[in-house]
C-alpha cells in the first residue's frame, strides 16, 4: 500500500481497540454495522490524515481517543444515519501541536451524535480544534462540548459550527465551549457559530474565555491551600468530568498526563 491507501476496517460486534500506530495508511475508513452497540477505542492518531466514521442505522457507538504526544493534524469525519446514535470522547492532554477538523454529518432520521472534548495547551503548545455538526435527517441532535485549559505562551483555539439544513425539521443542537486562562502570554479563543436555515428547530450556544474564578480560588486559599495547588484543584474538576466516559485503567493514564503538565 502507498501513502495514499486507504484502509477499510468493518466492526460487527462488541469493543474493540483500532491501533492505527503503525499502518501506513493516510485514510482509515471505519464502517459500524447496523443493530448493535459498540464501543471503540482508537490509538495513535497521529499517523493518519483522515479518520472516516461510517454509523450504520440503530447502531448505539462510544469512541474514545486519547491523543498522542506527537505532532498531529487530522481530518475526522463522521456519517451517522437513521436512528444511529454517535458518541465521541476526545481528550488532548499531549505536549505537542495538534490542528484537528471534525465534520459529523446527521444524515439520518432520529440520528444522534455528541462530541466530548477536553484540552490542555502549556509551554508553546499551538493546538486548534474545528467542530462542525452538519443536520440533514429529521428530528437530528447534536451535543458540542469543548472545554480547554491554556496556560505559559501557548495557545487554544475552538470553532464551532452547528448547521441545520433546510430539509432538517424537529432537530435540536446545542454547543457548549469554555477556556480557562493561566498567563497573560497564553492566548485563546472559542468561537461558536449557529447556521440556521429551517425554523422548526431549537438551537443554542454558549461560549466564555477567562480566567480563574475568584471566589474559588479565594476558597481553597482561605483552606490553607497554595496557589499552585488551588490551580491544580479547580483545572482537574474542569476537565476530568470527561473521564467518566473511560475506564479505570485510561483514568490512570489521563491522572498521570494531567498531573505531568500542571
Amino acid at each position: 500500500m502507498n501513502n495514499e491507501s486507504i484502509l477499510d476496517i468493518e466492526v460487527v460486534s462488541g469493543d474493540e481497540i483500532i491501533d492505527l500506530s503503525d499502518i501506513k495508511n493516510s485514510t482509515v475508513s471505519i464502517k459500524i454495522a447496523a443493530e448493535l452497540n459498540y464501543f471503540l477505542k482508537i490509538k495513535g492518531i497521529y499517523n493518519v490524515k483522515n479518520i472516516e466514521i461510517f454509523a450504520s442505522h440503530n447502531s448505539t457507538t462510544k469512541i474514545n481517543i486519547i491523543a498522542d504526544d506527537k505532532e498531529t493534524e487530522l481530518n475526522f469525519r463522521a456519517l451517522v444515519f437513521d436512528n444511529a446514535k454517535l458518541d465521541i470522547n476526545f481528550v488532548d492532554f499531549a505536549r505537542e501541536n495538534h490542528k484537528i477538523c471534525a465534520n459529523l454529518v446527521l444524515f439520518g432520521k432520529n440520528s444522534e451524535c455528541t462530541w466530548n472534548l477536553s484540552c490542555l495547551s502549556s509551554d508553546k503548545d499551538y493546538k486548534k480544534y474545528n467542530v462542525s455538526f452538519n443536520h440533514i435527517g429529521e428530528h437530528s441532535t447534536s451535543v458540542m462540548n469543548n472545554y480547554g485549559v491554556a496556560s505559559h505562551s501557548s495557545t487554544l483555539l475552538f470553532d464551532g459550527v452547528s448547521h441545520i439544513e433546510k430539509m432538517a425539521s424537529k432537530s435540536n443542537a446545542s454547543q457548549t465551549a469554555k477556556i480557562i486562562i493561566y498567563d497573560d502570554e497564553c492566548r485563546a479563543m472559542a468561537n461558536p457559530i449557529l447556521k440556521i436555515d429551517n425554523n422548526d428547530i431549537v438551537a443554542s450556544h454558549a461560549a466564555a474565555v477567562g480566567t480563574l474564578n475568584e471566589d474559588h480560588v479565594f476558597y481553597l486559599l482561605s483552606r490553607g491551600i497554595d496557589i499552585k495547588n488551588a490551580r491544580k484543584l479547580i483545572t482537574l474538576g474542569y476537565l476530568t468530568n470527561i473521564f467518566t466516559e473511560f475506564n479505570d485503567e485510561d483514568k490512570e493514564i489521563l491522572d498521570k498526563m494531567l498531573g505531568e503538565r500542571l
